[in-house]
């Protein structure tokens, strides 16, 4: 798997074209777009938090290896317990640990997961939000805190891929979430079951010992987000259905935000593509163009001259990668990465 990451190279911008937009039409690209060779700070951040990510996590549970530990340290354990960030007394024991997400906030870096555990009381399948943080020069993650349930919607059983921004100038993290019933596969026709967008929210803090640590929100961990997506051009009734494509998000240098998500259209095909934020709680907006049909699970960086670059997970079994230079149109880059 480290293998694998340090072998993906950057797309070569004389080899593209453009991905087909919301209208349907294919859009010519140009051939001689100058390239972009060397890494943003964006990039280069986001490149370590992702190889972090990937010591961290190898299925469900993996060792994620702290200097001068050199037996590692598992960071989230299965049967591990976590306290619900809105009431301490609830304490709930996880299976396992999926989908993690890392941001970094002034100096303390975040970790964020689904957290899987079956309903003692109706054996339900249930799925939570866990996050445990560490400051950037200490050794120690934290503990931890959980939201076990959604406390402000009961139809909700399962909080899935929490795809992390952090506020401009704070010490605020958001996570986008995609909140399902227990029946239903994401992404797909949701019959019986139920599916509405959530944010959670949590920050960092100087605790009694001088540490910094995050913590959900104890109070509203989560919100609704219709008010947010109704309040702008976002126009969600183009998708049946979308959520996180897991990771981060970024902030642009003009501290507007991006966040990749992927989309059920009504077509009942899959696609990825990002929502352009004027800030983590208003002004969202769907990028006009997406990925191919098959195409999810979606991860976005920003290069030096704020060009972006989108790499998806495709049904065939490739990685295909989307590049756009005004965060309106998508180029495919040709050729795929197995």
């Amino acid at each position: 798997m480290l293998s694998r990451v340090a072998a993906v190279k950057a797309p070569n911008v004389h080899n593209r074209r453009r991905v087909t937009g919301s209208s349907g039409r294919r859009r010519e690209g140009s051939e001689s777009e100058r390239r972009r060779p060397s890494m943003s700070r964006h990039f280069f951040r986001s490149a370590v938090l992702l190889l972090l990510v990937v010591m961290m996590f190898c299925g469900s549970e993996a060792a994620a290896a702290v200097e001068g530990n050199s037996e590692g340290t598992i960071i989230f354990k299965g049967e591990e317990s976590f306290s619900d960030s809105e009431n301490k007394s609830l304490v709930q024991a996880f299976d396992s640990f999926r989908a993690p997400s890392l941001v970094y906030v002034n100096g303390v870096v975040v970790a964020t997961v689904e957290a899987h555990y079956t309903n003692s009381t109706d054996s339900k399948s249930c799925v939570s939000i866990a996050a445990k943080s560490m400051e950037i020069d200490g050794r120690t993650w934290t503990k931890g805190s959980a939201i076990v349930f959604d406390h402000y919607d009961v139809r909700i059983d399962r909080l899935l891929r929490p795809t992390a921004i952090v506020k401009e100038g704070g010490y605020e993290v958001s996570a986008l979430l995609g909140g399902y019933h227990t029946s239903g596969a994401p992404l797909k026709e949701v019959g019986d079951g139920y599916w509405t967008p959530r944010m959670a929210k949590g920050t960092v803090s100087g605790e009694e010992d001088g540490k910094m640590e995050f913590n959900w929100s104890r109070f509203a961990s989560t919100t609704n987000l219709q008010g947010v997506l109704n309040d702008y051009n976002t126009n969600i009734k183009r998708f049946k259905q979308f959520l996180g494509g897991g990771g981060a998000g970024i902030m642009l240098e003009d501290n507007s935000y991006v966040l990749p998500i992927q989309a059920l259209k009504d077509d009942g095909k899959e696609v990825s593509l990002v929502i352009l934020a004027k800030g983590t709680h208003y002004g969202w907006e769907f990028s006009n163009d997406t990925s191919r049909d098959g195409c999810i699970q979606p991860a976005v960086l920003e290069w030096e001259d704020r060009g972006l670059v989108m790499m998806t997970s495709c049904e065939d079994g490739s990685r295909r990668v989307y590049e756009s230079d005004d965060k309106v149109e998508w180029t495919e880059a040709l050729g795929t990465l197995s």
